[in-house]
């Protein structure tokens, strides 16, 4: 049974070929909701009895129906980023999320990192949080090795959404300082847009780059495997993540990575990136040309990240998870 969107669900279940092995439990309202949470209220008694629920994302319903669950908890970005929420919204999610790993009977997350943010969030849950994580697609893990044939401009990846914590301006400056010695590197850099986009122009106007960069999104698979392979290199300087998935794809495309030495990254992309500290674009730099002029480098680079990213498939991931809801099941 899925709960959410029929309108959404329905089709997907089609394509799936699942439509006669599930059923849609119709959930009002988006995420962060008043009409999910009532949703939840008024359909409580539709769910069989003996059911494990299975809370994607902690936005579980306060007023919970008395089922075992299992809670998935990618990340704490709202309490651990400034200025990502206000004072009141803070206060709402911390309390929300201690409640929800209170109450639920197993806890999963993508990362030691994160696993260690809940335990010290919510220490009366610590033993009952669990790592699972993510996995890379088969577009990405069976992309044939596709050298860069020289013919297109060089230019540096970026694979993030446009909000504060993905530090989007330590790139639009590393292309800065790399365009002085080639003023023929662009960047690329793909994903959905926020208020801040408009920001990140501004930081590459001011700095002489804005026509250097180009803005992608709405990508295929296919689209996106071409974009990783033709890249120098995936340049990720977050200063916040739970896992670190484009890390991994760009690994599996043969991409080699430079990635901020923070929160889960070094963990995700283990000896297969060169890491340096978010603020530190002279390091990033220094990272760049190295992959640029040193083929051996690269090449070792490109053989470790194929070999990180085999190790996490979305099949590893649905195997544990299977562990977890059966451990829930138990009474």
């Amino acid at each position: 049974m899925l709960a959410g969107d029929p309108d959404e669900l329905h089709p997907w279940l089609a394509e799936q070929q699942l439509a006669s092995a599930a059923s849609v439990l119709p959930l009002a309202g988006g995420r962060y909701s008043l009409a999910s949470q009532v949703s939840w209220v008024h359909n409580a008694k539709r769910i069989p009895p003996r059911a494990v629920i299975w809370y994607a994302h902690w936005d579980a319903p306060v007023l919970s129906p008395r089922h075992p669950s299992v809670v998935t908890v990618y990340d704490l970005i709202h309490l651990q980023i400034p200025g990502y929420a206000g004072p009141v919204q803070r206060a709402i999610v911390r309390a929300a999320i201690r409640r929800v790993v209170r109450k639920a009977k197993v806890v999963t997350v993508m990362s030691e990192f994160t696993r260690s943010e809940v335990a010290s969030l919510e220490p009366s849950a610590a033993h009952k949080v669990h790592v699972v994580p993510g996995g890379v697609a088969p577009p990405f893990l069976d992309a044939p090795q596709s050298p860069d044939d020289g013919k297109q401009p060089p230019y540096l990846l970026v694979v993030a959404n446009r909000k504060p914590h993905k530090n989007i301006e330590a790139t639009v400056s590393l292309l800065a300082v790399l365009r002085r010695s080639d003023p023929s590197l662009k960047l690329v850099i793909i994903g959905e847009q926020f208020a801040h986009w408009e920001h990140l122009v501004a930081h590459a106007r001011a700095l002489g780059v804005s026509d250097a960069i180009e803005d992608r999104h709405n990508l295929s698979d296919a689209q996106l495997v071409a974009l990783y392979q033709g890249a120098i290199c995936l340049v990720l300087p977050s200063r916040y993540e739970g896992f670190g998935l484009p890390v991994l794809e760009a690994f599996a495309c043969g991409t080699p990575v430079v990635a901020s030495n923070v929160t889960a990254l070094p963990e995700v992309a283990g000896d297969a990136a060169l890491l340096r500290s978010p603020d530190d674009i002279e390091g990033m730099a220094d990272a760049v040309t190295r992959l640029r002029t040193d083929r051996t480098l690269r090449a070792e680079l490109v053989k470790r990240g194929r070999a990180r990213a085999a190790l996490f498939t979305w099949d590893r991931t649905a195997q544990g998870m299977e562990q977890y809801l059966l451990e829930a099941s138990q009474g």
